[in-house]
């Protein structure tokens, strides 16, 4: 008579490989502009004035047909620079009253 194995959940202990966090999103300038209800130029022009942290140029293939590279911006780089806006918005509130 065959029986068959046991099975045994196949579970390992928390290590410090197991628990790391997914990467982080990031975003292309076109997305970024949708998102933000802005052209596609004026995001990238807030990416090399520095207002997305973590944001960098990416410079794949399409990159060396038309000579620069297509910015990638961190998806909490985008929540920080629209509270950032928000603030900004509502210190010019205040002080115009």
């Amino acid at each position: 008579m065959l029986t068959s194995p046991t099975v045994t959940p196949h579970t390992k202990p928390a290590t410090p490989e197991r628990t790391r966090t997914m990467p982080e999103k990031l975003l292309k300038t076109s997305q970024v502009a949708k998102l933000l209800s802005m052209h596609p130029h004026t995001v990238r022009a807030y990416a090399e004035a520095g207002a997305f942290e973590g944001a960098y140029k990416f410079r794949g293939p399409r990159a060396a047909k038309n000579g620069r590279g297509e910015w990638r911006i961190p998806e909490t780089a985008i929540t920080a620079f629209v509270d950032e806006q928000r603030r900004d918005y509502d210190r010019s509130l205040r002080t115009a009253a």
